[in-house]
Order: C-alpha cells, then structure tokens, then sequence
C-alpha cells in the first residue's frame, strides 16, 4: 500500500478515534449558553464537518484500491456519526445547526464512498444513483420547502427514524462492499441482502418525506 494511502487513513484514524472515545466518558453538562452550541467551532459541530471532509478522501482510497486503509477510515468516521451526537448530549450542546451539520455530513461522507465505489464497480450503478439521487433531492426538496414556509429562521431538525435507520444501512453496505473487495468477506449473497435492504430503506425514506411534504406534515418533524 502506498505510504500517501497509509497517511491519509492514519490521519482520519488520529483525529476520529479519540474522540469516540471520549464520547463514552464525559459526564453530562447542563446546557451551554445558545451562542456556545451554534458555534460552528463547538467540538459537536467540528466532528460533523470533519466527517464531511473526510468523503472525499476516503474515496480517493478506494479509487486507489487502497482496502484496508478505506475500511479503517470510513469504519471510525462512520463511527462519529454517533459520537457527535453523543457529545452534544453530553456537553449541552445540542443545536440548530447541529442537526443540519449531522445529516449533511452523513450524506456528503456517504455519496463519496458510493460513488467511488460504483466507479469501481462494487456497487450497482440503479443503487448508487437511487442514493445519491434521493440526497441530493432531499437536500434540495428541504431547503426549498424551509426556505419558502420560514424564510431563513431555521427550526430544530429532527430526521425520521427510518431515514437513520437507512444511514445504518447505508455504511454496512459500503464497509462489506469494501471488506468483499479485500479479503471476500462477506459473501456475495450477504452483499446482495444489504443492497436489498438498503434500496429499500433509501426508497422508503423518500417516500415518506414526499407524504410528509404532501400532506403539509414537513413542518412538525421539527421543534422549537
């Protein structure tokens, strides 16, 4: 493996990892001051965006056929999905932003990897383009639609459970797709059962934020 490989995915491993873990054992603080938690610079936030940053070169990896180094590194910055959320808890710092900041890393972190993973292709052109074609509509569906009901005061967000849930899913595939590609594990049918699921999980979720649009239900998916 080429030692520009080996760096990239050391520096991802460096700058998620620790964090997971300390995730695990701060004590919970009461609430910080709004200013504090709609800080782009809070530690919550931070990881988000570091987590977006981390797509593109994570996909650099696989298009390098870079395996073990790709699976380390979209194994912790998946990982950080949950310790981001985990901190705000912990440290009273759950936010507006924040709720925007957690679902759009997820989606720039995962539209990287399917996309440099159908180029190779690991995964089916149909899923890779029913994914990032439900992102991008979903992105864009949403802002449009705050956009013109509250102007740019922008509520409390909170994702469905089955949109989660599908952001599972989603990592399991890519991680096996990679884990396939690099020690054949797991098998072709186990791969073939985890793209099932996740169409279906990706379908469903955008079927049911185009119920939630139509039914003027979009708005209560969030708090003040």
């Amino acid at each position: 493996m080429p030692p520009r490989d080996l760096l990239v995915a050391f520096v991802i491993v460096v700058v998620f990892l620790p964090v997971v873990i300390i995730a695990t054992r701060i004590p919970l603080r009461p609430p910080a001051s709004a200013a504090d938690a709609e800080s782009l610079t809070s530690l919550p936030n931070l990881i988000s965006l570091g987590r977006a940053a981390s797509g593109p070169f994570i996909a650099a990896l696989i298009l390098a056929e870079a395996w073990p180094a790709a699976i380390i590194a979209t194994t912790v910055s998946g990982a950080s999905d949950w310790a981001d959320g985990a901190l705000a808890r912990r440290l009273g710092q759950s936010s507006v932003l924040g709720s925007y900041l957690d679902p759009l890393a997820d989606k720039v972190l995962i539209g990287c990897v399917v996309g440099a993973l159908a180029s190779k292709g690991l995964v089916p052109t149909w899923l890779a383009v029913l994914v990032l074609g439900r992102d991008v509509g979903l992105v864009a569906g949403m802002a449009l639609h705050r956009w013109r009901m509250l102007g740019w005061r922008l509520p409390f967000m909170r994702p469905l459970l089955v949109s989660k849930l599908n952001t599972v899913l989603q990592l399991a595939l890519v991680a096996g797709c990679m884990g396939n590609a690099a020690f054949g594990v797991p098998d072709p049918q186990a791969l073939q059962a985890l793209e099932v699921a996740t169409a279906s999980t990706t379908a469903a979720s955008l079927l049911a934020y185009a119920w939630l649009y139509a039914s003027g239900r979009m708005l209560p998916l969030t708090k003040a």
